[in-house]
């Protein structure tokens, strides 16, 4: 991948929709198409990137973290 600080603002900006759409199929794909589960799967490595997560939790989890 180049270096982003290269990266025109719009190329990034794609970038970001490019891989939060990928998320959020993998995320659907894994819960059988269902987007209001609330995934209960700790070990993957797209938990706190959930994009269905309880907002509650998400912002607990950031304030934890930080």
């Amino acid at each position: 991948m180049k270096n982003l600080k290269s990266q025109p603002k719009n190329a990034i900006i794609k970038l970001h929709r490019v891989l939060e759409q990928a998320i959020k199929a993998k995320c659907y794909d894994c819960q059988c198409g269902q987007k209001k589960l609330d995934c209960e799967i700790i070990a993957c490595p797209l938990y706190l990137l959930r994009p269905w997560a309880n907002k509650k939790y998400r912002k607990n989890k950031q304030i934890s973290q930080g």
